[in-house]
């Protein structure tokens, strides 16, 4: 048998299967189980009819989505019929098409299903053509206005404009909540969005989902790509045994030429919050000629211990050509003395830092003490005085 005798014999049985489906016709007893709202308003050419055609099952589909977008309502995609893996009827109904199930459910939800009877089915023809077959257009509900068509599930969809603003926004720490109002001065009111804010939240939410085992591999991708635009840019990372990233090193060329102008004294502060990764932040800044602070470096560690300070130090000496400052000024702690003592022994003056001492004063003189006025101005008045000598300063 030749391949056009087996097709017209296919499509004869399909034939034959749609002559013996009856359609169901608009009767009162049809949506018996709940208020008639009406037949919704919408331009002639934009209905659909029993016997129009279209050329596949994508177009009738889109047809009937443009008509529910006119009139107000969502479609929903309902049974199916295939046959050896094609397609030979399909139906679309309104999304509040039947009714919720009341059983097993743990919290209240709204009630989104009304029993409405709106439908349309199409039926497959001998040569591929789909045709409407049965068409019911009367809704149980009243139909969405202009201005809220935004929250119908079916109309909204993040574009290719969309997603690249998210993307972009997220590289410099914006949320999808404000790019979505960012968005929404942009397109002039929520209604020409075109996509909700729960919208933007799940696509943020996959990106980040997706990329969660890349991310690291795309840090050290985008600093070889700095590099290699930029030689004068120095970074280095290190890994554990099971290959995760536990150290990062950087610093761009305006670092390091700040570092040649103030790198006299240099403040390593490691007290900034953990990152979601668990790992610690530890810029290396100093103040420039104006009492204002700028950045030398930076590094991401896991652990704060002698090994992964002694990594950091020497990397930030190998940053600004062996260039020692003249005073490290640290927090006080264990790990962060001994890796200073490795790499700046000799060569750099380490001091703790004041505000820091100054924070567990309290705990050291007890809160009685510190409470006392008196005391607080006559302590500040010492520690914060520039001019005040060691011999007068051990005295008071």
């Amino acid at each position: 048998m030749s391949t056009e005798n087996m097709i017209r014999a296919f499509m004869t049985d399909v034939n034959s299967s749609c002559a013996n489906v009856t359609p169901t016709p608009y009767s009162p007893e049809v949506v018996a189980t709940s208020e008639i709202h009406g037949v919704p308003h919408c331009s002639e050419e934009l209905k659909p009819f029993v016997g129009m055609k279209f050329e596949n099952l994508e177009q009738g589909l889109d047809f009937y989505n443009a008509y529910a977008k006119a009139c107000g309502f969502s479609p929903r995609l309902d049974s199916s019929k295939i046959i050896q893996g094609v397609t030979t009827h399909k139906s679309c109904v309104c999304n509040k098409e039947g009714n919720r199930q009341h059983g097993g459910q743990k919290r209240r939800r709204a009630i989104t299903r009304v029993g409405c009877p709106a439908k349309i089915k199409f039926k497959r023809l001998l040569f591929g053509e789909y045709e409407v077959y049965e068409f019911i257009e009367v809704h149980s509900h009243a139909m969405v206005t202009p201005a809220t068509m935004i929250h119908l599930k079916s109309f909204r969809k993040l574009n290719l404009v969309h997603k690249k603003m998210i993307m972009d926004n997220s590289r410099v720490n914006q949320g999808p909540v404000k790019t979505f109002r960012m968005f929404k001065e942009y397109v002039r009111g929520y209604k020409n969005v075109g996509a909700s804010l729960e919208d933007f939240k799940n696509f943020s939410r996959d990106v980040k989902k997706y990329i969660k085992e890349y991310d690291a591999e795309m840090l050290i991708e985008g600093f070889m790509q700095k590099r290699a635009r930029c030689p004068s840019f120095y970074f280095d990372f290190d890994v554990d045994d099971n290959k995760r990233l536990t150290k990062v090193f950087w610093a761009d060329p305006i670092a390091i030429k700040n570092y040649a102008l103030f790198g006299d004294s240099v403040s390593f502060d490691t007290t900034f919050d953990f990152n979601e990764y668990r790992m610690v932040f530890c810029p290396f800044t100093g103040v420039d000629n104006h009492k204002k602070c700028v950045t030398f470096a930076a590094g991401l560690i896991m652990r704060e211990n002698e090994e992964s300070f002694t990594w950091l130090f020497d990397n930030f000496m190998k940053a600004m050509g062996g260039c020692y400052p003249t005073t490290l000024i640290t927090d006080q702690c264990l790990g962060i003395k001994a890796g200073v003592k490795n790499v700046f022994s000799g060569n750099t003056t380490h001091r703790f830092c004041m505000w820091h001492i100054m924070k567990k004063l309290p705990d050291k003189v007890g809160s009685t003490i510190y409470k006392d006025t008196d005391f607080l101005k006559e302590i500040s008045s010492i520690v914060w005085n520039e001019d005040i000598e060691p011999t007068e300063f051990e005295s008071s």
